[in-house]
Parts: C-alpha cells; sequence; structure tokens
C-alpha cells in the first residue's frame, strides 16, 4: 500500500490548530501481501513530544494491527527500499494493537518515505509525505483509518480519535 501524503502541515500560533491540504492514497500492495499492520502514526521532526532520560529526542513511528495477531520477527522499518530492515522489529502485536518504535535512524523533516516490510524485504504499507514541522505528527484518523491527519504533538502510543 502506497500512501502520499500531499501536503504540508502549518501551525497556527494563535490557536495550534493544524491545517492541511487533502491526502491522495495510492493501494499498490502485492496482492498476497495481508496489509494487517499499517503505518499509523509517525513524526519526522521529534523536538520535545518524546525524551529520553540522555536528552535525545528521536524520530518515531506507530504501529496498528488491523487483523489477527501478527509476529513481527523479521519485519522492518526504513526511509529505503533499498534497505527494508534498517530497523528490525521482533515480537508480537496483537489485533488492535499499537507500538511504538524510537527509530535508530532519523526520518528527513523536509519530507521522504517511511516504509513497513515483512520478512524477505515484502513491502507492506509506505508513505511518501512532505515537510513536517516540529512536533506535528501525521497520524490515521482513526486508528488504521485511510485518512491522514496532521496532530501537534501526536498521540504516540495511544489510540488516535
Amino acid at each position: 500500500m502506497l500512501l502520499l501524503l500531499a501536503c504540508t502541515p502549518t501551525v497556527d500560533s494563535a490557536d495550534d490548530s493544524v491545517d492541511s491540504e487533502p491526502v491522495e492514497v495510492e493501494d499498490t500492495s502485492p496482492p498476497w501481501v495481508a496489509p494487517n499492520v499499517v503505518l499509523n502514526e509517525f513524526m519526522a521532526d521529534n523536538e520535545s513530544v518524546l525524551v529520553l532520560e540522555d536528552g535525545t529526542s528521536p524520530d518515531w513511528v506507530e504501529l496498528f494491527n488491523v487483523g489477527r495477531a501478527v509476529d513481527l520477527t523479521g519485519w522492518g522499518l526504513s526511509d529505503s527500499g533499498d534497505d527494508p530492515h534498517k530497523q528490525r522489529l521482533s515480537g508480537s502485536l496483537d489485533e488492535g494493537g499499537l507500538l511504538l518504535v524510537l527509530l535508530d535512524f532519523g526520518l528527513a523533516s523536509e519530507g521522504e518515505q517511511v516504509g513497513l516490510y515483512g520478512p524477505g524485504g515484502v513491502p507492506v504499507d509506505r508513505v511518501d509525505f512532505g515537510a513536517q514541522g516540529p512536533d506535528i505528527a501525521a497520524a490515521r484518523s482513526p486508528d488504521g483509518g485511510t485518512e491522514w491527519v496532521f496532530v501537534l504533538g501526536g498521540t504516540p502510543g495511544e489510540a488516535n480519535e
């Protein structure tokens, strides 16, 4: 499934609302891939939403399982299809479950892609996104849905509204 975020979010400092243009969605998943797990939310310019004890603030991705439980062993996240397992995943994700992943690699705040890949590098879900402002997350609304919205601060590890 290829998702194209064709918009650049802006924040109205008067009321902290986020404005964006419509999102184009194109499904290009191979027919043999059952995309039970999807990219649900991500932040490419985390400045203060999630700060670790060492003072770093890594970019993050949230996954959501829309189907039956899935073993994520051999799955990966990446910003490049040439290296689909830049960050390896493990464990399992129950039906309706959320998994917050703090990335070992950074996403480009000026825009790029983030992808979820199954064993063998099979693409499961990918989002091509434009510029993302500080502490603004792109999130499916509702969890696992087809509409993407921009959320100041995001909802990492929590349900999207």
